[in-house]
């Protein structure tokens, strides 16, 4: 019996030691978090996706958002030892029994369970503060964030520039609808890349505004005190000398920090002159300094911007426009190759790439559309800046997901 719990307690120890240096004793979390990164990832291209083709379709579009991730794993090791006698076979854990014959065999063996899962909970954006901020149309602070040299000015500037309109001298006004399922959709595209051959772009800028009339130093002191300048300057004014025939005159103006469109070439009499960046930006039209420029009889540039909204509507239009019986695609080339007909003609430069009921191998994004009765797709090769387009979309959608616009108790559980 001493030789039977000798050899137990061995076979025992050389278990334990090859199952340490076989198996960890803990979960892959980072396999499991990788996973999950993957799943959350192709989850938000099939949603964006998905809201694109609702547009196409003229239907309500709907958001969800993944607010909570909660990760668990588990290990649970079992080992045990068999032996067998001359007598016949019996457990190890036997010892202490009156056992006929001799040892024969001991054989070790383990069981290891590991379990590992993902629970999250999706939360829907359908409420007023999501809302207020996606119906918006985009500033230019925030489309400054996006015009930089890795991203193409023509993406971009096709996403964002909802209409483009020129007053003449005369008063009357030619306006460039982007909207690829009309007729006049390359007018529109000509007059936006000659926009950005001239340099079209948010700049920060600190714009003047005159406070009041012009005064003289005696008045200043009777209004703000000897100190004055130190008094306009708590309220963020500040003071220019004006040139008259009396006596030393000011004019208080206030400063405003802020971003505006500004052009490297001066075309337009509502752009004026920045001389810190020597570009000509767009007045503000409710500025003392618009009203001024409403008797300059110069031809004048106005552009509608969007909203996160209009361009799922927009990029819904993209969709229609290269589905219809004779397929118009969008097409936006670098500048230098504009009135290139093969580039224009090919997906090298589309901006966004759909087929409909088509069987892909291994689609960036897939839609079975239960509704429509199709099946649409974005191909993962020769699909043009399709998959910049949607990283983009992703990226404008992000910044309207302020503090309360994701409800912080789940609409759905998902385990």
């Amino acid at each position: 019996m001493k030789r039977i719990a000798r050899l137990f307690c061995s076979s025992l120890s050389l278990l334990l030691l090859l199952c340490g240096c076989s198996q960890p004793f803990t979960p892959e979390f980072g396999e499991m978090s990788a996973r999950y990164a993957n799943l959350l990832e192709q989850y938000q291209i099939n949603m964006i996706f998905h809201n694109i083709i609702r547009a196409a379709h003229t239907r309500p579009l709907s958001f969800l958002d993944i607010p909570n991730i909660n990760g668990s794993g588990s290990v649970e090791l079992t080992p045990s030892v068999s032996g067998l006698f001359n007598g016949g076979g019996l457990p190890a854990n036997a010892y202490g029994l009156n056992i006929l014959g001799g040892l024969s065999t001991l054989t070790p063996s383990a069981g290891i369970a590991v379990g590992k899962s993902f629970n999250f909970s999706q939360s829907s954006l359908d409420n007023a503060v999501f809302w207020k901020g996606f119906l918006s149309d985009l500033p230019p602070e925030t489309i400054k964030y996006f015009v930089h040299n890795h991203l193409p000015k023509e993406l971009i500037f096709s996403l964002v520039v909802d209409e483009i309109q020129i007053q003449s001298p005369d008063d009357s006004i030619r306006s460039y609808v982007n909207n690829p399922m009309l007729d006049s959709h390359p007018q529109f595209q000509e007059q936006m890349y000659q926009l950005i051959r001239d340099g079209l772009t948010p700049q920060y800028v600190v714009a003047s505004q005159k406070v009041g009339g012009v005064m003289t130093e005696a008045m200043l002191r009777k209004m703000y005190g000897d100190n004055y300048r130190q008094t306009l300057s708590r309220d963020h004014l500040d003071l220019i000398a004006v040139n008259t025939s009396g006596a030393k005159s000011f004019q208080i103006i206030s400063t405003q920090p802020g971003f505006k469109l500004c052009l490297k070439n001066n075309r337009f009499a509502n752009f004026d002159k920045d001389i810190s960046r020597n570009d000509y930006c767009q007045v503000s039209p409710l500025s003392e300094d618009e009203v001024q420029v409403s008797s300059n009889r110069g031809t004048r540039l106005f552009l509608k911007m969007r909203s996160t909204s209009t361009i799922y509507t927009y990029l819904g239009e993209v969709v229609n426009a290269q589905l219809q019986d004779k397929p118009y695609m969008v097409s936006i080339p670098p500048v230098e190759k504009e009135n290139d007909l093969d580039a224009r003609n090919s997906n090298r430069y589309a901006l966004l790439v759909v087929k409909q009921n088509a069987q892909l191998d291994r689609p960036f994004a897939y839609l079975n559309d239960v509704l429509e009765g199709d099946t649409y797709a974005i191909p993962s090769k020769d699909n043009g800046y399709s998959k910049l387009t949607i990283k983009t979309l992703t990226e404008f959608q992000t910044l309207q997901k302020i503090p309360g616009s994701v409800m912080p108790s789940p609409a759905v559980l998902i385990r």
